[in-house]
């Protein structure tokens, strides 16, 4: 197995995929593209000292996915094969065949590491980076339809409907179960507002996942059917990889450090600062923030938001009104409080006003939170309202002119 093997691989020709589905060692070697995918995804945009494992999240998700997917193909297989039953692989070989598969198509996760966020906007890096998550994705489903036809010597309809049947699912249950920070580490998004832009992204491709997953379904259960090798499958031991590629996999592990000598210190100030924030200190956070430049922070940085079901109501708003109070210290610089500003305005209105206007909100006798935390919402509110350069007039005349919940008199 040369260098040259790779891109061949990864471009779908047929004694590439032989290659890496038969050749010695070629798990090993995938794990460690697939670690040097992780360090990809995470350089500059995860501190890595404060979150290690961040690094070897896609060796359990890729382990967890090509098995689920071997489960699928050899579930048809056998279904295929029970009237001929000389045709059944090695179950075994074959998942270690399809995990090898897998595993090396991770070089295609590189294109993650490009620090588009550094030299574009915030809406134009958070689009590139799902222009990418998309590419990415495709690749890899075509790739492995292709894999599986050659191993197995089946015909490509059948396994078509099958992987997109499975690759609609994987889509639907991530889009379904994972906030969109875990959407966005996937992609790579470490900017100042992304879940607003990528909110839309990831409403868009849960609705087609949803509007596809029947006729897929129905599908991949007749393709269940019809699935059967041509002729039997057995594990061929082919060569080991070439010296040539162990270098490779080294280069794209130990190639990132001095990216990151240059990112982990903005990274880890910046968790400096949110871990300030979740210890209700601004008095901290504060002096970590003063005097610093737009170079000691990571681009386009903002305080970290949690959600309301991670923390509850308390926590959230403790965190707003902490981060408030950081953003109101004439000690932050300027630009800093401005990105706080920002990344509060987005928060509350993202959270509160999605399909109407803070003078709804205001006047609603709806219970936006818990009878217990109103008082401290308003807290929040009447803060945001009298500082937020995000806040126009007539939101700020609405505000002042409410009703308090309470019933009592206008202010």
């Amino acid at each position: 197995m040369k260098l040259l093997t790779l891109p061949s691989f990864l471009l779908g020709r047929r004694e590439a995929i032989l290659d890496v589905a038969h050749g010695r060692k070629t798990i090993l070697l995938g794990f460690l593209f697939v670690v040097s995918a992780g360090l990809a995804r995470t350089w500059d945009t995860v501190d890595l000292l404060a979150n290690p494992f961040a690094v070897l999240r896609p060796i359990g998700a890729s382990l967890a996915t090509s098995t689920v997917f071997f489960l699928i193909i050899a579930t048809a297989v056998a279904i295929g094969c029970r009237a001929s039953p000389e045709l059944r692989p090695n179950w075994v070989a074959l998942w270690r065949s399809i995990l090898a598969v897998f595993w090396m198509t991770a070089p295609l996760a590189w294109i993650y590491a490009v620090p588009v966020e550094r030299f574009t906007s915030v809406a134009t890096s958070v689009d590139l980076n799902f222009n990418a998550l998309f590419l990415v994705a495709l690749w890899r489903v075509v790739l492995m339809i292709r894999a599986v036809t050659v191993l197995l010597d089946v015909r490509v309809a059948p396994i078509t409907f099958l992987t997109l049947w499975f690759g609609d699912i994987v889509v639907f249950a991530a889009m379904a179960l994972t906030p969109v920070p875990v959407f966005n580490a996937m992609a790579g998004i470490n900017v100042e507002d992304p879940e607003s832009i990528m909110a839309a992204q990831k409403f868009a491709t849960q609705a087609l996942a949803l509007v596809a997953l029947l006729p897929l379904t129905i599908l991949a259960l007749g393709m269940f059917l019809v699935v059967r090798p041509a002729s039997p499958w057995s594990f061929r031991p082919r060569p080991a990889p070439a010296r040539s590629l162990w270098i490779l996999a080294i280069i794209a592990i130990v190639g990132w450090v001095p990216g990151m000598a240059v990112t982990q210190p903005e990274l880890r100030r910046a968790t400096a600062v949110d871990r300030a924030v979740e210890r209700s200190s601004p008095k901290d956070a504060v002096a970590l923030l003063k005097g610093v430049q737009t170079s000691d922070l990571p681009p386009h940085w903002r305080p970290r938001m949690h959600s309301k079901s991670r923390e509850g109501w308390d926590g959230y708003l403790g965190r707003i009104a902490t981060i408030q109070s950081v953003m109101l210290d004439p000690a932050t610089p300027t630009w800093v409080r401005d990105r706080i500003d920002g990344a509060i305005d987005s928060e509350l209105r993202n959270s509160f006003v999605p399909f109407g206007t803070w003078e709804h909100v205001i006047k609603t006798d709806d219970h936006l939170v818990p009878t217990a935390f109103l008082e401290r919402f308003d807290e929040v509110l009447d803060t945001y309202m009298q500082s937020s350069r995000h806040v126009d007039a007539a939101e700020r005349a609405a505000w002042d002119g409410r009703t308090p919940r309470d019933g009592g008199e206008s202010r």
